[in-house]
C-alpha cells in the first residue's frame, strides 16, 4: 500500500463560468458525461471503471481559481453528478 500527504488549502474566490476548457486531471466519466458535452480524452485503465484525464469539454460550467502551485488559474467541472439508473 502507498502513502501520500494531503495538504488542504482553502478557496476564498472563485468564479462560475461558462465556456470551453481543458481539465488535465483524472476524472470518472459517470461523473461528467451527464453535466458536459466531452470532446476528448485520454484513457486511464483503472478496473473497474477506467478513468478520462486531459478531458476537453465544450461549453461547460467550471468553477476558476487560482491555482497556488502554478500562474495559470485552475478550472474546475461544475455540477457533476452521478446517476443511477432507475
Amino acid at each position: 500500500m502507498s502513502k501520500a500527504e494531503v495538504k488542504i488549502q482553502e478557496v476564498t474566490k472563485f468564479e462560475l463560468k461558462t465556456g470551453d476548457f481543458n481539465f488535465p486531471y483524472p476524472l470518472n466519466p459517470l461523473d461528467v458525461m451527464f453535466t458536459h458535452q466531452v470532446v476528448s480524452y485520454d484513457v486511464v485503465n483503472m478496473p473497474p471503471v477506467s478513468l478520462i484525464q486531459n478531458v476537453s469539454i465544450r461549453q461547460g460550467q467550471y468553477y476558476e481559481f487560482e491555482n497556488p502551485t502554478k500562474s495559470e488559474k485552475l478550472k474546475l467541472p461544475a455540477k457533476m453528478q452521478y446517476r443511477f439508473k432507475t
